[in-house]
């Protein structure tokens, strides 16, 4: 792929002693949602961490040409790495507009975010821990754009939100990739709705990669899909 915003080469995660992602190689081009799918216990949300700079790992995580590798988590979000993290951390106590205010960018990022989220204008003196679940993915969602992501990781967004809301955010994070000239690496467990958006797809089992191609491709082919997730057919990594 060429362009490419973020680029891991022989990623390797351990946790407890023990290795939960092996030899890792993924690429994700700016302009483009990439799908990192799996089964729960894949290393999905190791892979994300350990992009992040929260999880140790050994190999090489480049944003654009710059490597990342030993940078602290605070470096690599000044680099341009965003992430929306699993379970919908905002801060409770605080207003949405406060949740946006906090994440550091412009009062014109702000706003800009707030044009693709109009749900959330209503509330912006609303507590953030009193948003229903759809609202609290959105604001993670907008707080993470105010600082104008090279790559975005986005971690399980559906996990716990109503269809209808999913298949709104979905679609959107596929606009904005394409609008803001971004990387998006979507780890989703929806696999038809995330390859629906998606241009390139990998999957892991097991800490490592067992499927590497285009996302409609996946999709078009049911039991490929069943076989890079449960191992049905007796193939490796396809590239």
């Amino acid at each position: 792929m060429t362009g490419s915003a973020l680029v891991l080469e022989g990623l390797t995660v351990t946790r407890g002693g023990r290795a939960v992602v092996e030899e890792v190689d993924l690429q994700v081009p700016r302009g483009t949602v990439t799908a990192l799918l799996g089964t729960n216990g894949a290393g999905k949300t190791s892979l994300i961490g350990a992009v992040a700079g929260v999880l140790p790992s050994t190999g090489t995580v480049r944003l654009g040409d710059r490597d990342l590798s030993r940078e602290r988590p605070v470096r690599r979000a000044r680099a341009g790495l965003a992430t929306v993290e699993q379970g919908r951390t905002v801060f409770g106590q605080m207003s949405t507009l406060d949740n946006l205010r906090i994440a550091g960018g412009s009062p014109e990022a702000v706003e800009a975010v707030l044009g693709t989220f109009p749900e959330l204008r209503p509330k912006l003196s609303t507590r953030a821990g009193l948003l229903s679940g759809g609202e609290q993915q959105m604001l993670m969602l907008a707080r993470a754009l105010t600082r104008d992501p090279a790559v975005l990781l986005v971690d399980e967004m559906s996990l716990g939100l109503a269809p209808g809301v999913v298949r709104r955010l979905l679609p959107l994070l596929r606009r904005l990739a394409a609008e803001r000239d971004m990387a998006v690496l979507l780890v989703e467990q929806f696999a038809v709705l995330a390859l629906a958006v998606c241009e390139h797809a990998y999957v892991l089992r097991r800490g490592r990669l067992t499927h590497d191609g285009p996302a409609a491709e996946l999709a078009a082919d049911p039991g490929r899909l069943d076989a890079a997730y449960f191992g049905s057919r007796a193939h490796g990594a396809e590239h």
